[in-house]
């Protein structure tokens, strides 16, 4: 097989100079068996918030008040409630690595309060030290078993003892949505997660998965969901030690199902709940749930349907607003003997007006009887929206600002809403260049480095105001605009920097910052101009940049790092620097002094560590080792065309025998 050229950037992440990605190392050998990845001790850094400055996506309450709020921040925040407010507490940190991993998709309480469960996208072995390993991004489908459940890992915390905990290992991708069965059975709680994951061939389905919360076993799973990459709904419920569970799942722009099914003797019922329908909630009883509510988008405008958990078929639909009027439910709570709703407000067709959220309560005639409207929401995802067990209070998030608002229910039914703003930072950075004086300037959409924004000086660990400091930027770069164009699953990009050059995403992979680097800059005559592109897929909550040959259109190297889009980038003039920032008020910098240094490594091939053995996980279609290499074999030496292979038993090893066959030449595996 021919050994590829691959370019290495010290401290982050590498990638091909093709497409396609190479190996992938693991950190260290661990029992396969183990539930958690083996740890790294890589350090990350961690920046102390006051409240959220990523959004949240999932918001729960304890039975004694206390709420928990998750998302792309990377951990859980704590809020306690003290006096009839809420104060924030001690979060709950889980592992965290580069990109959205670490991220928080879905945190649930157990019904008696005596487990937290979190999950998301958890880092997957040997991602943590990608950057001193030479790892890259890969086509995750394509992993073994072992590997893909390393992102669906939910750490269970006791929180009366915050060292303590359990690891349930099972899902084979990130946690999308999660739910503890209410009532819980006498012997330890029931959990139940969604995911969408990928069967061997590459095909996405969405996956229902229900496990003892005491020993990790899995107790049913089914495969058969719409593979829509959204948070589900989903709710669970006991009736004698039978698992009751409930899933709303959106099938794309097609009317969705609502599924319940009896997860003990694998019986099932699917009812007719509309399109994008996420909304779902139970109301607990003594017995099992009594109550489901679910909505979504039908023919005549928004609904919900009320319907026994005894008797499901028998629903009752309530729509939403009468004619002309257009309301959409998007989230759900069972707030005592009423329901909380958020319903998103869009205007009449043909009417140019800004939709908008509201919080509904409907009592128990169904029934509206308290409507809050909310302000600075984000309106590209659904808000998350929770209740406490005891009906008190109304917690909800998916604001701009990455606040949380926290309602007295009593007060929305008395028609005088009270509510407590559990802040959030603000929005993050649109714009960055850096500044002379070993300095960088971030501001917002408007900023200029002369007016407005701040300067963040690493070296005296400040952060001041603008102060119109001289930008040390490349002479005829910078922020470029740029076209883009879709066919035949690549999106294409052209800029007035390079007018004759083309340069290729991957289908899924939004652009949303570019820059130029002219060639011969400064601190590398001999470099060619270079052309810096920020992209997000939205559907894997993945941001990447990746570097461009501007004379060629040729991928030089990916980066990883920032959590959510990037909105702004920035060669330096005088150093071999680039920035980035985004939504998250993270800046990431990166060093490319290396970036001529060509690399070995074979395209198209990701292995693992297993046990002392060195192991395929996944072999690209477009690879020249795939029909040399196949998933689950056993790398045992590498060697050039002559002389005798080394023996390899580490990625480390392997990558560093590639590298001495040398880029063009072919290496014996």
């Amino acid at each position: 097989m021919t050994v590829w050229c691959l370019m290495r950037s010290p401290g982050f992440l590498t990638a091909l100079c093709v497409i396609a990605a190479p190996a992938v190392g693991v950190a260290q050998q661990a029992d396969p068996k183990s539930p958690l990845p083996p740890a790294d001790q890589t350090p990350q850094l961690v920046i102390n918030h006051a409240g959220p400055h990523a959004p949240i996506q999932s918001l729960a309450f304890a039975p004694d008040g206390t709420l928990y709020a998750g998302g792309y921040g990377k951990l859980v925040h704590k809020y306690a409630l003290k006096d009839g407010q809420y104060q924030l507490a001690e979060p709950i940190r889980v592992p965290i690595g580069p990109g959205n991993a670490g991220a928080v998709n879905a945190v649930a309480v157990s019904a008696d309060g005596k487990w937290v469960a979190v999950a998301g996208r958890a880092p997957l072995r040997g991602e943590v030290r990608s950057g001193s390993n030479d790892g890259v991004v890969v086509k995750t489908q394509f992993f073994p078993t072992l590997l893909k459940q390393d992102y669906g890992v939910v750490y269970l915390f006791d929180p009366a003892k915050p060292l303590a905990g359990k690891v349930i290992r099972g899902p084979e991708a990130g946690v999308r949505s999660m739910a503890f069965a209410n009532p819980a059975p006498a012997d330890g709680p029931v959990l139940v997660t969604t995911s969408v994951e990928w069967d061997a061939d590459g095909k996405s389905f969405g996956a229902v998965r229900v496990y003892d919360g005491t020993s990790g076993k899995e107790l049913a799973v089914r495969k058969d969901l719409p593979a829509t990459a959204t948070r589900p709904g989903v709710a669970a419920w006991m009736v004698g030690k039978t698992v009751h569970v409930a899933v709303a799942w959106p099938a794309g722009n097609d009317p969705g199902k609502l599924l319940v099914w009896d997860a003990t003797a694998n019986k099932e019922q699917r009812f007719d709940d509309g399109r994008l329908n996420i909304v779902l909630a139970a109301k607990a009883g003594k017995g099992g749930a009594e109550q489901i509510v679910s909505g979504g988008f039908a023919q005549a405008g928004g609904q919900l349907v009320f319907r026994s958990a005894q008797s499901p078929a028998d629903g009752q639909a309530v729509p939403l607003g009468g004619a002309g009027q257009f309301y959409l439910p998007l989230a759900a709570a069972v707030a005592g003997d009423s329901t909380a709703v958020a319903v998103r407000v869009l205007p009449p067709q043909g009417v140019q007006q800004a939709a908008k959220t509201e919080l509904w309560l409907l009592d128990v005639s169904r029934r509206v009887i308290g409507r809050v409207a909310l302000s600075g929401e984000d309106l590209t995802s659904p808000p998350p929206l929770a209740a406490s067990p005891d009906g008190k209070w109304l917690a909800v998030g998916g604001f701009a600002d990455n606040r949380i608002e926290v309602y007295d229910v009593a007060s929305i039914t008395a028609g005088r809403p009270t509510m407590q703003v559990l802040a959030g930072a603000p929005g993050g950075f649109a714009r960055t260049a850096f500044l002379a004086g070993d300095r960088l300037w971030l501001g917002g959409p408007t900023d200029t480095a002369a007016r407005g924004g701040v300067v963040f000086d690493p070296v005296a660990k400040k952060v001041t105001g603008g102060d119109g400091a001289q930008i040390d930027g490349p002479p005829g770069g910078g922020s470029v605009a740029w076209i883009e164009s879709s066919a035949d699953d690549v999106v294409t990009l052209a800029v007035a920097a390079a007018p004759q050059v083309r340069f290729t995403l991957l289908k899924g992979e939004k652009p949303t910052a570019v820059a130029f680097l002219p060639a011969a800059p400064t601190w590398d005559k001999q470099l060619k101009a270079v052309l810096a592109v920020a992209h997000h897929d939205p559907k894997a909550a993945v941001s990447l940049v990746t570097l461009f040959d501007a004379t060629d259109g040729r991928r030089l190297m990916q980066l990883s790092g920032p959590a959510l889009r990037v909105e702004g980038l920035a060669f330096a003039g005088s150093r071999p620097l680039l920035a980035a920032v985004g939504a998250d008020r993270v800046v990431s910098v990166w060093s490319l002094r290396n970036l001529r240094t060509p690399l070995a490594a074979v395209e198209g091939v990701t292995l693992y560590e297993r046990g002392g053995e060195l192991v395929v996980a996944a072999v690209e279609p477009t690879s020249p080792a795939r029909d040399v290499l196949k998933p689950e074999a056993v790398i045992e030496a590498v060697g050039g065309e002559k002389g005798e292979p080394k023996a390899v038993k580490s990625y480390h090893e392997f990558l560093l025998a590639v590298r001495e066959v040398g880029v063009g030449n072919t290496a014996r595996v």
